[in-house]
């Protein structure tokens, strides 16, 4: 009797929470994916619609590259192969980014330096080459459409250039060399009203703000921002950045390669130009173990903002206060299943549900739901 009694009460305590751990932060793992084309991985992009996950690897020794097309399962998040593009000379390809109209893909192919258009097939998700642009593009890191999808901006080692898209050819307009101080053009950031670009240099870590033509597409330097000016300690190595979808806030994650290892939070001025707002290094308070900083995003409900550290192949959660652009630092995990350094790129489904991690040690996509 005194053992069913002993019984009973520790049933209650436990069912009241008393005697339990507390629930975990951490996103719970829904599934990981690793496929031979998946190799280095280092890019992932969601359709609008949630239908279509594209990720982008390259196999260095037979400098193959391939973007994967997986279909999305809205219920469970998880991803099932659909198709895999391999056109022969796709040799590199660092990053994929789709048109405001989701009609076109462009991809950046660091090996065979040239930016590459693709036509998208909304309902499939397929995608069909269409046209391959040259010229200063050694180590292209980055090609992104304007919002009007009329240019393709592209960003290489240290020039960033203007190509028109027009009757789905690109003609070059600009090419714009950087300083020979600023070098190692990391991907960049186009407002949401398509008024102004911000590129970033990780060697030394400078943020260039340029003012965009609407009609040319040419651009045409406003701002640099660095460390030492109005109190910033935190941008060398900046690496990633990334901006709220309202325009009024701006993020970067340094550190991939060298420099600060950190996270910084900026105000965007009605002129464009950046407000220092808040800084988070590794090892101050409760942030530690961000080492390597790179991709940083933005969750479509504007709420949580996720930083990948790849030398710690960490992933780093923020809430966000989407009034005044603070964050404050949440937790930390680990990505994948073995800690090897690595994750490189991260995108959120619409719903902002599941997080979705490009991991190129583990040559895997990584799926997580959120609490």
């Amino acid at each position: 009797m005194l053992a069913y009694i002993a019984l009973a009460a520790l049933a209650v305590f436990l069912s009241t929470g008393l005697g339990a751990a507390e629930e975990s932060d951490e996103l719970e793992t829904v599934q990981e994916i690793s496929l031979p084309e998946l190799r280095n991985v280092v890019c992932v992009t969601m359709s609008r619609d949630g239908k279509f996950l594209y990720a982008t690897g390259t196999a260095y020794a037979i400098q193959q590259g391939a973007v994967v097309i997986f279909k999305r399962d809205g219920d469970t998040g998880k991803l099932s192969l659909a198709n895999t593009v391999k056109p022969p000379d796709l040799t590199g390809p660092m990053r994929i980014r789709l048109s405001s109209d989701e009609q076109f893909a462009a991809v950046a192919d660091s090996y065979g330096a040239a930016v590459i258009v693709f036509k998208r097939n909304v309902e499939t998700g397929g995608l069909t080459k269409l046209a391959t642009a040259t010229g200063e593009l050694v180590d292209i890191t980055d090609a992104q459409f304007s919002p009007d999808n009329h240019f393709v901006y592209t960003v290489s080692n240290t020039v960033l250039s203007v190509f028109k898209f027009e009757d789905q050819q690109l003609t070059m307009v600009q090419s714009e060399k950087m300083q020979k101080n600023l070098q190692a053009l990391r991907p960049f950031v186009i407002s949401p009203d398509g008024h102004w670009l911000y590129a970033i240099c990780e060697r030394p870590g400078t943020i260039i703000l340029f003012h965009r033509n609407e009609s040319s597409g040419k651009l045409e330097e406003a701002q640099k921002v660095s460390n030492a000016q109005e109190e910033i300690t935190t941008l060398n190595g900046a690496f990633r950045a990334t901006e709220s979808s309202d325009g009024r806030f701006f993020y970067v994650s340094a550190g991939r390669n060298l420099g600060d290892q950190a996270v910084t939070a900026f105000t965007v001025q009605p002129d464009g130009q950046l407000k220092l707002l808040q800084q988070f290094v590794n090892e101050m308070d409760d942030f530690t173990g961000f080492e390597g900083g790179n991709e940083i995003k933005v969750s479509p409900d504007g709420k949580w903002l996720f930083v990948l550290a790849s030398v710690s192949d960490r992933f780093f959660r923020f809430s966000r206060d989407s009034e005044t652009g603070k964050l404050t630092f949440v937790t930390s995990q680990q990505a994948g299943v073995f800690q090897t350094g690595g994750a490189s790129g991260v995108t959120f489904s619409p719903d902002s549900k599941y997080v979705y991690i490009a991991d190129p040690v583990e040559n895997a996509v990584q799926v997580y739901k959120m609490r």
